[in-house]
């Protein structure tokens, strides 16, 4: 998936029907990025890998972070350490 431009507006970030569409329509193996034309970005580029990430977790395709800014990367690893806690009321 090529990740390109600059992310700062959530309006008009693409959403993530695309992405859901193929992994869950079978025979796709694996989510990679090519982020070789990312300009500024800030959370929304997080939080639409994100969900893209819970995606192919729920459809057991493969998601591969790598090619991603070193610093986006850092941050999936990160939240994927700890896992999330509910607290009973």
């Amino acid at each position: 998936m090529e990740v390109a431009g600059d992310w700062l507006d959530p309006a008009r970030l693409p959403d993530t029907s695309a992405v859901e569409n193929q992994s869950t329509g079978g025979g796709v193996q694996a989510l990679e990025f090519d982020a070789k034309e990312l300009g500024r970005s800030d959370s929304a580029l997080m939080v639409r890998v994100l969900a893209m990430h819970d995606l192919c977790t729920k459809a057991k395709v493969e998601f591969r972070a790598q090619t991603l800014p070193e610093g986006l990367t850092k941050l999936i690893v990160l939240s994927q350490a700890v896992p999330v806690r509910c607290h009973a009321a």
